[in-house]
Parts: structure tokens; sequence; C-alpha cells
């Protein structure tokens, strides 16, 4: 007798928390989300599947209506316990998922944009293994309920793994008669998710090498035949497809170098092969982790791009630029330093003398509320409201400012798009804006690239949002920063008291740029030199640019009041924007 949606939805309701007991007495995660219509499934991104997780808010979705068309209402406890495997086991949070599939990655070339699926496959062998045999749940049940026809030679040798793992007799899940490559690889894949089920990260791009040659034939056939492919067919089954949607994960930006090495094929394991020695030691250590370890670590970051299409395959639709913006913030997040303060002069006091009542139309924050509703119980705004009322008076102890700064960044043709490729002076600037806005100083941005273009923050803001999104963007017009662009600063500067530093970074074209005049009359060289002088806080280029060159160019800007910085290599910025503080604040410090 076929059961209504209501019923469905009480009976799952009830296998809640059996299914979080099958991990732990003490796993605790919020309730699923339990769909009744289409539009609910709809509404909660459920697309791919009758069943997924979200990563962001530690959420399972079900939707009711597939599990009824799929007959699948009596194994609620398999697929509740089944999704909250992949939040406390595989891959658990978002920073392990994106690991996992940039492992998949390097072990499926060409075919990158499939880790997605293929690590949806794996997180499923690994944790319907550990509910098939340790927790006793009728795994079988489900597949066989699903019965996805086996003709898929990829899902035919998945299916025969699964037949090894749990001792079940040829056919039971899969083909009759089994090829001799897929049984070969199913046995592999076995002892992998026996030997790699405790460390699954290091055994996820030797999983995904076994599957690029059945992927591989799987994009020829579709070139000839037109068949639907092993997306169409797992379609049901894409439960990770969407875990990482509006979530930002940490920690992907660094690159882990043996990330290549861990992607080996099965066969050239000897933990999984007994016919291949292993090179790194000896003899063979029984733990997976042994063979792993034992070579140097090189600190390796990945590029802007490569971090975009990461986030974008665990699911995230956040724009180019949102991606770029978190890119650089966290590069510079290990690099961040605080802007040295200035002593300013004596700061006033505030004294209370009293009270005044309050009027509509002031402020409402100066409302003194204990004291209007001391003076009546009643708050009747205008009549029974009071404002404290406080002159100023001259303090003893100075007051800490920071340092406002201008950071002038070259985007001229020459430049990387920061989106594309990794910019060191967006880096280095990053480092500088973020620090700077840490200890509350204000920051004005400029991108320059003339004759062309040129973009600035309206002002000197602690908008840090507003700042990297400008920072993070890029021009690509003319040769130069345009040191005209100082002008406006100059001009800002005239009704601001706190002292400022102007920092541009650029190239040796700048020398082009200072040499040019507006109108026949001021040349660059001239604003430069007003500019050092009015910021009260000094002034430096950072040139990337040879040792040796135009060294009478560098001592007249030293002369007009410029600190110059030169670089040979665009990846000394770091180092620079780390010590820019210790090594030229402290000398304007009074």
């Amino acid at each position: 007798m076929a059961q209504s949606i209501q019923q469905i939805k009480a009976y799952w309701n009830a296998q809640w928390e059996a299914a979080l007991a099958q991990w732990s007495r003490f796993t605790r995660l919020r309730p699923p989300i339990l769909c009744e219509t289409r539009a609910e499934e709809e509404q909660e991104g459920l697309t791919q599947s009758f069943a997924m997780i979200r990563l962001t808010d530690q959420q399972v979705v079900i939707g009711l209506k597939q599990i009824a068309e799929k007959k699948l209402a009596p194994f609620g406890l398999e697929i509740l316990a089944h999704e909250i495997g992949h939040h406390v086991f595989c891959p658990g949070d978002l920073t392990d998922h994106g690991k996992m599939l940039s492992r998949m990655k390097y072990a499926l070339p060409m075919l990158e944009e499939l880790a997605p699926m293929v690590a949806n496959l794996y997180a499923d062998l690994l944790i319907n293994d550990r509910l098939q045999r340790q927790g006793g749940l009728n795994m079988v049940g489900v597949f066989k309920t699903i019965a996805t026809p086996p003709n898929n030679p990829l899902w035919a040798f998945y299916m025969r793994t699964y037949e090894i793992l749990w001792q079940l007799e040829t056919g039971t899940m899969g083909l009759a008669e089994v090829p001799s490559r897929i049984e070969g690889d199913a046995r592999l894949a076995a002892r992998l998710v026996r030997v790699y089920g405790k460390y699954w990260l290091e055994g996820a791009g030797r999983f995904a090498a076994l599957c690029l040659p059945y992927l591989m034939e799987e994009k020829e056939n579709n070139k000839t035949d037109g068949g639907k492919g092993i997306r169409q067919l797992l379609r049901g089954w894409t439960d990770l497809e969407q875990a990482g949607k509006n979530g930002w994960p940490d920690g992907l930006t660094d690159f882990d170098p043996d990330e290549a090495r861990q992607s080996i094929h099965p066969i050239y394991d000897p933990l999984l092969n007994d016919g291949v020695k292993n090179e790194n030691t000896t003899t063979l250590h029984k733990e997976p982790i042994d063979i792993i370890g034992g070579q140097k670590k090189i600190d390796r970051f990945r590029g802007p791009k490569e971090y975009g299409d990461l986030v974008r395959e665990m699911g995230s639709s956040a724009s180019t630029e949102e991606i770029t913006i978190r890119y650089y913030r966290e590069r510079a997040q290990p690099h961040l330093i605080p802007i040295p303060s200035v002593m300013q002069r004596s700061v006033k006091e505030k004294l209370p003398e009293g009270y005044q009542r309050w009027e509509i139309g002031s402020p409402l924050e100066k409302v003194d509320w204990f004291k209007s509703v001391i003076r009546s119980p009643y708050v009747v705004p205008g009549l029974t409201t009071v404002a404290r009322v406080e002159s100023e008076v001259g303090g003893k102890d100075p007051e800490k400012k920071p340092i406002d700064l201008y950071i002038g960044i070259d985007c001229s043709g020459s430049m990387p798009n920061p989106a594309y490729q990794l910019s060191y002076p967006t880096l280095a600037a990053t480092i500088l804006a973020r620090s700077g806005i840490r200890v509350k100083a204000q920051i004005m941005a400029c991108l320059s690239g003339e004759p062309g273009a040129s973009v600035q923050t309206e002002g000197f803001i602690r908008d840090e949002q507003q700042i990297l999104k400008l920072l993070t963007g890029y021009l690509g017009t003319g040769y130069a920063y345009g040191i005209f662009r100082l002008k406006e600063v100059i001009e800002k500067r005239k009704s601001n008291t706190t002292p400022c530093h102007i920092l541009v970074i650029t190239d040796q074209d700048i020398f082009s740029m200072l040499d040019d005049g507006r109108n026949g009359s001021e040349k660059g060289w001239d604003v430069a030199e007003k500019a050092a002088k009015v910021a009260g806080a000094g002034a430096t280029f950072v040139l990337h640019m040879p040792y040796g060159w135009r060294d009478k160019d560098v001592e007249r800007m030293k002369e007009i009041g410029w600190h110059v910085y030169r670089l040979y290599d665009w990846s000394e910025l770091i180092a620079f924007a780390r010590d820019f503080s210790h090594k030229l604040y402290a000398k304007l410090s009074p």
C-alpha cells in the first residue's frame, strides 16, 4: 500500500536520531529539511538528486516526492545516515572537500570538470562501506531499489567494487559477467577503500586515477554515438554537487606539493599492489601515511584562476569579482601587520554638565534613556525625554592615531590581471590596506594606467570591501601610474590634519610620466614634490626595475622627499609590505 508524503515524513523524522547514532551517540546536527513538494526542493536547491547536503550550514535536505517515486520510503535510516556521513566523515567540511577535488583534478587531466562527480562517487563508496559493514544497514537494498543499469563501464566497475567489499556474488549489484579489466580495477578500488579508509584524503587522487580510463572512453563515445554519458546516468546520486554553495572554505589558496604525488594510479602504490616496490622506503610500512611523508615541504600557492575554478566546482555561485577579493584577502592574512601610530596633540576630554530636554528631530543617539525613564515611566518623545549636556576640556594624555595611507597601483597594460594571474602589487596593497583598517586607519586606493584610465576610492575610507573591490580590479590601459593623480590627494590633505603616507607601486615607466608636463607648465616632478611635502608622514616609490638603471632619476626622487624601494622581482613586494611599518614608519614617528 502506497504511503502518503505525510506518512513518509513522519517515519523519516522518527529515524533521525538512529541515523545520528550510526556515527556516534554524540553526533549532533540540525534536523533534516524534508521537502514535500518540488517547489520546496527548488527553493532549497535540491535539483540534482533526491537528497543532498550543504556544508555551509550543516544541513541535510531530502526530496520526499522523489523518495516516494523511487520507492525509497523504507530506507529512511540508510539514506539519512549516509547524508550524515558526508558531514562527519567524508568530506566533513568545505576545506577538505576542496582538497579532495584538487587532488582528483591532478589525476583527471583534460577532464578536470568531472572531479566533483568522481569525488561524489568516492565519498559515497567510503560512507556506504562503513554503514553496510559496521552499521549493519541495508545499503545493498538502496542500490537494488534504484536499479541503475550496469551497462556503463564506469558504473559496472563501481558496482563490482561494492560486491567485492561486501563479499557478494558477482551480479548481485552489477554485471553477471565481469570483464577482466573491470574485475582488476574493482579489486584495486576495494583494497584502496580498506587501506586508505582512515586516510581517505590521500586515497582520493588514486581513486580518480582508476576512474580516468573509463571517463576518457566515455568522452570518446559521446563524440560518435551521442550517448547520454555517466553524468546523466548518475544524476540522482550527486548529493555533493551543491555542498559548497554560498560558502567560503579557508586554506584553499595554499597548495600542497604532495597533491600531485598522491594522485598516482593504484597499480603503482606498494600498499595496494604487492608487486610494486616502494622507492621511498626499504621496507613496506603498514600505515599509508608513512609513504606519503618524508619529503621536503615547499610552500606554494594556487593562482587566483585555479582557486576560482576550485571554489566553483564545490558548488559556489560567487562572481569572479567576489572570488578574487576572497583570494587576495586570504593570501594577505598571514602577513598582516598594524600600521604604526603617531602621537597627536593632547586630546580633549568630555565633562558632563547636566541634562536638557531632548527635542524631536535631534539625533536619537543623544537620548539618555535611563534618566528619561527615571523622570517619567511613560516616555513621551519631546516631552519627557532628556539628553546629557557635555562640555570639552583639555586632556592631559596624548591620543594615538593611525597614519592614513594612500596606495597608488600601476594598472597599465604590462601588469597582470589579478583575477587570472597572481598580481604581487595587488597582494602587497591588500596586506597594507587590511593592516591599516585593523587599526582604524583611513585608506585611499587608486588604480591608474595612463594615458588611459584611472579609478580610485572616494577619498580616505575604512570600508574594507570597497577598498579590496577596487584593488582587485583591472584596467590594462596606458603604460604607467599617472603621477597627476596625486593632485587630488594634495587637495584632500588641505582639510585633513591626520598625517598621511603616500605609497606608489609602479615600474621604470614612471619616469616618463614624471617628465611629462600639463599645459606646458607643471610637470610630474612638481606634483610628486608637492605631494611628498603635504602628506605629513612621507612618501614612497616602489619601483620594479633592474638595479643600476636611471640612478640619477632615483636620486632626484629622494631629493624631492620620496623614499625609494627598488625590487628586481615582483615577489619581493611581500617582504616590503611586511616590513613597511618597521623600516619606514619608525623613522617618521616623533
